[in-house]
């Protein structure tokens, strides 16, 4: 039997999962004032140069625009935090202590407990605007399952994972193994920004909880 594509059917009740869904509206809100009043944390997602599917021709990861910002350390990832720090002649650490705990506060206590825990990193807040097409890749990390929450969506903004196709919707889960064993792609063929807090957790600890299998 093929492993699922998608994992969030097992994950809504785990704790991590389940706290950031409670204040998903406080989320978007918190969200929403870093657009406003630090427009410059948000940056563009490097377009790295993968091989399609059963290609050798290497592309762009992307098209058109895919601006992020981090909210917490990154393991093993590409850093915007970095990336942000170095425009702002900031160290990584000052521009945590002078922005981001101090504005995201709701936010910031759930990523700060969890992460301390070891279970949670490379949390980030994705904009995908209309038009832009993510072509199917895999992550280079093995280790966790990246799981999303809408915060603001369009039904013309789609996911695909394997051979299913899903879309966001405002306050609920969807979570994929970023690393495989499934290609994922995105296709926005809406007409409003798509918005979404993304952050990870280890596959381990998912496992020795049971909330997956495999």
């Amino acid at each position: 039997m093929s492993e699922q594509p998608f994992w969030d059917d097992c994950l809504v009740n785990e704790p991590c999962c389940s706290e950031f869904l409670s204040i998903w509206e406080k989320i978007r809100d918190e969200v929403f004032f870093t657009i406003e009043n630090y427009p410059q944390f948000f940056v563009d997602y490097p377009k790295y140069k993968i091989n399609l599917p059963g290609s050798d021709k290497r592309v762009r990861m992307y098209e058109n625009d895919w601006k992020v910002t981090a909210w917490s350390k990154f393991d093993g990832q590409y850093s915007e935090v970095d990336r942000v720090g170095k425009k702002l002649g900031n160290s990584v650490e000052k521009l945590f202590n002078r922005y981001i705990k101090k504005n995201i506060p709701n936010t910031y206590a759930i990523i700060e407990r969890y992460q301390e825990q070891g279970i949670l990193a490379n949390v980030f807040v994705s904009i995908l605007s209309p038009g832009s097409v993510i072509h199917p890749h895999q992550g280079h990390l093995n280790d966790y399952m990246r799981c999303h929450i809408g915060l603001v969506c369009d039904p013309g903004c789609k996911i695909t994972v394997g051979d299913v196709t899903r879309t966001w919707e405002p306050g609920k889960l969807i979570a994929f193994k970023d690393g495989g064993p499934y290609y994922h792609s995105v296709k926005h063929e809406g007409e409003n920004d798509r918005i979404i807090f993304s952050f990870d957790l280890k596959l381990d600890y998912l496992r020795n909880g049971n909330y997956i299998l495999g």
